[in-house]
């Protein structure tokens, strides 16, 4: 693809969607082996130095082997997702749904998402994603994903 947008072949884009699926599974592995790595590390090494070494190297660099390139290997995947089939889901969602419709009664924001007593108040921040607005069989709606970012509520003495 040389300008960003135009359409792969469906054999292509299937062969590439597979490919990063293979490695986002590779990374995972290999970061999990290592994170074993790393706690086998830690307890069958006697030397200090080195078992704080071996540990530190083989369990946070597995720990960012998963989290790193696997997570990066699935957002190529999203992004070419969505590079190549954006259109088509936004027409079927049309088609579906009629225009994106966001009337301000119906958004789902923080403080909406405060009053439905998610996670009994247990979290501080959140983050919607992928709002969609519409109309199904005469009945408005919003619809969204959205993340809560927790906090740990400790108790005291």
């Amino acid at each position: 693809m040389t300008g960003g947008m135009e359409r792969m072949p469906d054999a292509a884009l299937s062969r590439k969607l597979g490919h990063y699926q293979k490695m986002a599974a590779v990374w995972r592995l290999v970061g999990l082996a290592g994170a074993v790595g790393g706690v086998i590390a830690f307890f069958a090494v006697q030397g200090t130095a080195l078992r704080a070494v071996l540990t530190a190297a083989l369990f946070f660099g597995g720990i960012c082997c998963a989290v790193f390139l696997g997570g990066g290997a699935q957002k190529k995947c999203r992004a070419l997702l969505r590079e190549q089939l954006g259109d088509f889901f936004r027409a079927e969602l049309e088609k579906a749904f009629g225009p994106d419709l966001r009337p301000p009664a119906l958004g789902i924001d923080e403080p909406f998402l405060k009053t439905l007593s998610l996670a009994e108040g247990a979290w501080e921040e959140s983050k919607v994603e992928n709002l969609r607005g519409g109309v199904y069989r005469g009945v408005r709606f919003t619809a969204a994903n959205v993340r809560l970012r927790l906090f740990l509520v400790g108790t005291s003495s």
